[in-house]
């Protein structure tokens, strides 16, 4: 025992399962089978949402696992996230598969299937009842409000975290029953894996502490201070490690302007927001219809009674569970388990827009699904569900929640089928019609893009993405006018936008509205100075006023950052043409020739000034077409 942390009283991890029997093992093959057929869709799924940012626009992702990008792993808060291990996994599949989504929705689906498998282990592992852990692992394998996770591409992190947090929970249960310095090691150098996966896992050691209550029975029959403060002094390392994940997740995330403000969203709304998700979570687990990608905030909150309602359920299932513990600890594990995992992202720290989320369940959800599991087997041993019928009952529910995932795994075609349905079957849903009106633009149909675009606006009007896309959708429709509104709105909601100022200035250029665009492109400018486009655009625009002395310093600034831009050499020349300045015209022509050999306008300006005369020689107003 030389340097291990002291543990109370006797250790009883479970009844030992000498060996499974043949038709335990099939039913195990069985509920496999089952999950492979049942999400079977994925594999004709393409990306969707995030996935751009994750892996298509990622150059880190996109060159697959190499040195460099292993580092950028793990020194990037990209996608305002701190998780490493996903990031790597996801260079591994692009390494292997390329960009071809097939390969990375069958690498989710094999880890959905190997937790599955390592569930049902370390729950028989740990309670030795065979059926039982089963049947968890049986609806932890099929129940739709897993889709998510699976169907998702980007959600890799919840399934890999997930495998860990279960390779973890079986290196306690060894650790339990004999402990000693390296079992403890090995607990916690998997909990960390876990975190650099996904950083919701933050609650293990108290997940640990459930455990050591039950099934492990590390308190025996009754709650003795002195063995509780020695459990809870063993878990203070990994509680360290929990505490340590969490600050380098929220620097993430505060670096990323993901977390939304207490100003924007009051602790009172968090806390109503937190008790009717639990509620509808609940809801869900039973009746797993009307699934969406995105559930946005309800515009206004949530009423009152209904708020007072959910906090009322939540207490009396808390309060059934203490009273019940002596008998059935089982219910209050379950739901303490559930109650507990969420609270990570239950929303008092809100990150993002959306209310809840299916995926938030992937973990949680195995404490409902023992409370389940245990109580039916009660309900059994009582005789109050015959025989004869508990075999076709557990099928029939199986089967039915694997219909349900065919189902809801299908509407993860592409990004217009999963939010399309997700418009369908929520209310006021301002991220699905955003997303309908990204795609709509990717299509060719304006009309339909800006329809998208003005529905995502209507329940939250300061909602940027949509403002600036329906600006740049205006815009290509010839309805310059309102595109300038539609930009200057944008940028009310996040006035230091350089894309946004950008854009604004290039319409106001557009109407030879001089003056707003030059007070746009300065702004973009002040706020990023190394931006080519800007203070090239405001060298373009002076050159347009005739003051083509004052544009030339820009077009200096300009090439200091982009030295290498053919645009920014040729509009040069141009200005200096038109000053009489042919020699170094001449110059900048060739020089964008060098880069871009065949630009015919370079070429056309070039035999322009050798026409008439010298290069030295002022080539007497000549003007050009400038390159924006």
């Amino acid at each position: 025992m030389n340097g291990v942390i002291p543990v109370p009283g006797p250790i009883s991890p479970g009844k030992r399962v000498s060996r499974l029997r043949r038709p335990e093992i099939l039913i195990f093959l069985a509920i496999a089978v089952a999950t492979l057929a049942a999400y079977s869709p994925v594999l004709r799924a393409g990306f969707v949402y995030d996935d751009s940012q994750y892996l298509q626009e990622n150059p880190h992702v996109r060159g697959g696992i190499t040195g460099e990008n292993a580092v950028w792993a793990f020194t990037s808060f990209h996608a305002a996230n701190w998780h490493p291990l996903t990031w790597l996994s996801h260079q591994l599949d692009v390494s292997l598969f390329g960009l071809r989504p097939a390969g990375h929705h069958v690498t989710n689906l094999l880890l959905h299937t190997l937790n599955t498998g390592l569930l049902f282990f370390v729950l028989l592992k740990m309670t030795g009842a065979v059926w039982r852990s089963l049947l968890v692992a049986a609806l932890f394998a099929l129940h739709p409000l897993h889709v998510e996770s699976v169907a998702w591409v980007s959600e890799r992190k919840d399934l890999l975290s997930a495998c860990f947090f279960l390779l973890a929970l079986e290196a306690y249960r060894r650790y339990a029953g004999r402990p000693g310095l390296l079992r403890y090691v090995s607990v916690a150098l998997l909990f960390t894996l876990g975190l650099l996966s996904k950083p919701m896992l933050v609650t293990f050691p108290c997940v640990l502490l459930l455990l050591d209550w039950w099934p492990l029975q590390r308190l025996g029959p009754r709650i003795r201070g002195r063995a509780l403060g020695r459990l809870i002094l063993e878990k203070l390392p990994l509680l360290a490690i929990s505490v340590a994940s969490g600050g380098v997740t929220l620097l993430a995330q505060r670096t990323g302007w993901a977390i939304v403000s207490w100003e924007a969203l009051s602790p009172v709304a968090r806390v109503s927001n937190a008790a009717i998700s639990y509620v509808i979570y609940l809801e869900k687990t039973i009746w797993p219809t009307s699934l969406a990608i995105f559930y946005p905030y309800p515009r206004g909150g949530h009423p009152l009674p209904l708020v007072g309602a959910a906090l009322a359920i939540i207490a009396g299932l808390t309060f059934a569970g203490v009273r019940l513990a002596r008998r059935r600890p089982w219910f209050l594990a379950g739901w303490l388990w559930f109650a507990g995992t969420l609270v990570p992202v239950a929303g008092f720290v809100q990150v993002g827009g959306q209310a809840l989320a299916d995926r938030y369940t992937y973990l949680p959800l195995i404490g409902i699904f023992m409370a389940v599991a245990w109580g039916l087997a009660e309900l059994a041993q009582r005789g109050a569900l015959p025989a004869r019928s508990r075999l076709p009952l557990a099928v029939a529910v199986l089967l039915g929640l694997a219909a349900l995932t065919w189902r809801q795994a299908g509407y993860w075609r592409d990004q217009r089928t999963v939010f399309a349905h997700a418009a369908a079957v929520t209310e006021g849903n301002h991220v699905a019609h955003f997303a309908l009106g990204v795609v709509a633009d990717g299509e060719g149909r304006g009309d339909d893009a800006i329809a998208h675009y003005r529905e995502a606006i209507r329940p939250n009007p300061r909602f940027f993405d949509a403002q600036l896309k329906l600006g740049n959708a205006l815009v290509g429709r010839g309805d310059v006018e309102a595109g300038i509104a539609a930009f200057r709105h944008a940028l009310k909601s996040r006035p230091q936008s350089v894309e946004a100022l950008v854009n604004l200035g290039a319409v106001e250029s557009r109407l030879k509205h001089y003056d707003g665009a030059l007070a746009a492109y300065r702004q973009a400018v002040a706020l990023k100075p190394d931006l080519v486009e800007g203070s090239m655009n405001i060298g373009n625009v002076l050159s347009e006023l005739g003051r083509d002395e004052e544009a030339l310093g820009w077009y200096a600034q300009a090439l200091r950052y982009g030295p290498e831009r053919v645009e920014v050499h040729f509009n040069l020349g141009l200005t200096l043409e038109r000053l009489g300045r042919g020699v170094e015209a001449a110059r900048e022509y060739r020089e964008a020739l060098r880069i871009r050999p065949g630009h015919a306008d370079a070429m056309a300006a070039l035999v322009r000034l050798g026409r008439s005369g010298p290069v030295s020689e002022s080539p007497g107003g000549t003007s050009g077409n400038r390159v924006p």
